[in-house]
């Protein structure tokens, strides 16, 4: 163990759940902590749900040598025998000698703040979310504003949302507890923290996953913001059993892991911060990640290297939970304000577009088959029978844990539902089994509309006419306005000769056009409308996963990850790119990006990527300050390069009410406001950063 000399020496402890048959592992974990010689010690909470736990857990901790600073959890607020919430808290405050359950103590020139759930009898729909309220928050601010100078270290026990610090979907996520104030605006959490530059560092447990996760530490509006593990076995989900072992030195913070198994810490997870204290303080990320957060930067992806303008992952969640939907059915659906995404263990997660973090699941059954939204409803088509309506805005609409009932209605239809078309905003054509349903989206009245010989295959639509292909490689044409048959056309002979289903695999209709994909064949097929005769024809190279349309365009996605558009006209290729995920799966488009969700359970995390549709991404322009590195670090972006299209750059700062171009001595010992523009050409300017804060020093 390292016993060397420190300035401060911090450790976290995670959720203890502690229980009778547990304290051997606490007394182990308080007897080897102790050892290291820690000045404070945070606890972030879930310390014990019955009466005598809290007496129990609070004598097991005063063996600490420091200062011991517990936390209020979610199960903390659950005990035995207590009929209201202000009860509990007075046991858990009496227990632990403490004037209230949020408090803050100084240690060293450092500001600690312990912020505690509160809330459980007391939340009908969600007992169990860390909830934090408005008087807690108003004295939260009220103590960082009278201590603007000081360098404050912050716990609560769920994290925050929007910091992408690893969460579990199947279990918080689905009961809407995975972050501080899951229902009620959690964003607005970070927006707080944003205006008080003196956080450094904000620690939260809740998950009970080890320290070793992408994201375990992460960087949002100049704050580290860390998970912290479990010590016990009792409570761990994936057998790792951490704690945090920070060092805060006068010239930097070194965060460690303390593994409860080994007994000792493991240098592989440690994160040096290379700044004071002070220095964190005034770090120029904070600005820059604050307009990430805020959507100005939609669409791109912040890591630890600086501002790298590549797809943004939606999600980091881990791959023994969940993975999106197999390719073939439309499993991902964006909105204005919400992404929706259809998995393989039966949920449909509600995914929030500016953070890319889940909210919520709005359903659970059969694995669904199909996923559309329009304004204010979301419809989801199952392998059960059902079609199932959800309201955007309707508070029950999440999934909890013991509760199915978050539909509007539930519509019985006969058979699989295979495919769905919404028409006019208002308009759902449902095609289940060999039979076409009409729905009227305002009302949800159900109308049968037609038989067919076999199941349908695929639903397409133009303005005047429905598509409606079946197994047997028939496609049926209809009358969009009173959907009466008008034609029948069949699928090229040598389509029809392959096994299921006949060779075809999507149908995109366009331009009196009709498209044929077919992975067998690897092929796309231009084909006349009228008769259905082949008029041209593109060999995809590699084994398609799964292709999308657009306008004009056509999407095609190999299992080697390759992503290729194609002009309908001509049959051109007009990008390729390469995607940087494994098994892409499925995707979505809509008039501004692509959607690509990944599947593969091998993988340590699954995730959607947003991938802007004119900026694709081919070469490189890198920008970078060479005598202050570490103000403004290379900026790299990848951008599509084609014949008579060039880019350039425009690097300006605002300094005294005037934008100017930046020079390397203009970016020292003085704050900046910093726009880049970056335009494919002079005449069609296409702004990806603008007005980023940054603070220069000598």
């Amino acid at each position: 163990m390292n016993e060397g000399k420190h300035e401060l020496r911090l450790v976290v402890m995670g959720d203890l759940s502690h229980s009778p048959k547990t304290s051997p592992e606490l007394d182990e974990a308080v007897d080897d902590l102790n050892r290291l010689h820690p000045d404070i010690i945070m606890v972030t909470g879930d310390l014990d749900d019955t009466r005598q736990g809290f007496d129990a857990v609070s004598k097991t901790l005063r063996a600490f040598d420091g200062i011991v600073l517990p936390a209020m959890g979610n199960h903390d607020l659950d005990l035995e025998g207590c009929e209201t919430d202000e009860a509990n808290i007075k046991l858990f405050v009496d227990s632990f000698g403490l004037e209230n359950h949020y408090y803050a103590y100084e240690h060293s020139g450092l500001r600690f703040i312990t912020l505690s759930a509160e809330r459980h009898r007391s939340l009908p729909r969600q007992p169990h979310e860390v909830f934090l309220s408005g008087e807690q928050l108003d004295w939260f601010r009220r103590t960082l504003e009278a201590y603007p100078t000081t360098p404050t270290i912050v716990q609560c026990h769920a994290p925050v949302f929007g910091t992408h610090i690893p969460v579990l979907p199947t279990v918080h996520v689905r009961s809407t507890n995975a972050y501080i104030n899951h229902n009620h605006h959690p964003e607005r959490i970070l927006e707080l923290i944003g205006r008080y530059p003196q956080i450094i560092l904000w620690f939260s447990g809740h998950s009970h996953l080890g320290q070793g996760y992408p994201n375990s530490i992460c960087s949002h509006h100049g704050v580290y913001f860390v998970h912290a593990g479990v010590h016990g076995s009792r409570a761990t989900r994936d057998g790792r059993r951490h704690s945090r072992v920070v060092e805060i030195e006068t010239d930097h913070i070194l965060i460690r892991t303390f593994d409860h198994a080994g007994r000792a810490i493991v240098p592989l997870y440690d994160y040096v911060l290379d700044e004071s204290p002070i220095g964190l303080m005034s770090c120029w990320q904070a600005s820059t990640r604050a307009s990430f957060l805020s959507g100005e930067l939609k669409g791109f992806h912040l890591g630890n290297d600086g501002l790298s303008l590549k797809p943004m992952p939606t999600s980091h969640y881990l791959a023994y939970l969940d993975a999106p939907a197999s390719p073939g059915i439309h499993a991902i659906c964006p909105t204005e304000s919400k992404i929706f995404v259809a998995t393989e263990g039966g949920y449909v997660w509600e995914y929030d577009r500016t953070s890319g973090l889940p909210l919520g699941a709005i359903y659970l059954d059969k694995s669904p088959t199909n996923i559309l939204a329009t304004d204010t409803h979301v419809w989801i088509g199952g392998g059960d029978g059902y079609l199932r309506r959800i309201a955007i805005d309707r508070p029950e609409r999440f999934l909890r844990k013991n509760s199915t009932d978050v539909h509007d209605g539930e519509i019985p239809i006969k058979g699989i539902i295979r495919s769905m078309r919404l028409i006019d905003g208002d308009r759902l054509l449902v095609g289940a089994d060999r039979r076409l349903y009409e729905v009227n989206c305002q009302t949800a009245e159900l109308r049968p509309k037609a038989i067919f010989k076999e199941n349908i295959h695929a639903l397409m639509s133009d303005r005047e006419r429905l598509y409606v292909l079946t197994a047997n490689g028939a496609l049926e044409v209809f009358s969009i306005s009173d959907l009466q048959l008008q034609q029948t056309l069949q699928i090229p002979p040598q389509l029809r000769k392959s096994d299921f289903p006949f060779g075809v695999d999507f149908i995109h209709v366009a331009e009196r056009a009709c498209f044929l994909v077919s992975k067998l064949h690897r092929t796309i097929l231009q084909c006349n409308l009228h008769n259905m005769k082949i008029v041209d024809q593109f060999r995809i190279p590699g084994k398609i996963r799964t292709a999308l349309f657009h306008d004009r365009e056509i999407y095609l996605l190999t299992e080697s990850g390759r992503l290729t558009c194609l002009d309908v006209k001509g049959m051109t290729i007009k990008m390729q790119r390469d995607l940087e995920m494994e098994a892409a799966s499925t995707m979505a488009i809509d008039s501004e990006f692509i959607y690509v969700a990944t599947s593969n359970p091998n993988s340590p995390r699954q995730e959607v990527q947003i991938i802007e549709r004119h900026a694709n991404m081919i070469g490189k322009l890198v920008y970078c300050a060479r005598s202050v590195e570490n103000i403004c670090p290379e900026l790299e972006l990848d951008m599509e390069l084609t014949e008579g299209n060039f880019f350039h750059t425009d690097l300006r700062a605002k300094a005294d009410e005037k934008w100017v171009k930046v020079t390397d001595e203009e970016l020292l010992s003085r704050e900046f406001e910093i726009r880049l523009t970056l335009g494919r050409g002079q005449a069609e300017a296409l702004p990806y950063i603008s007005r980023m804060k940054l603070t220069g020093k000598g």
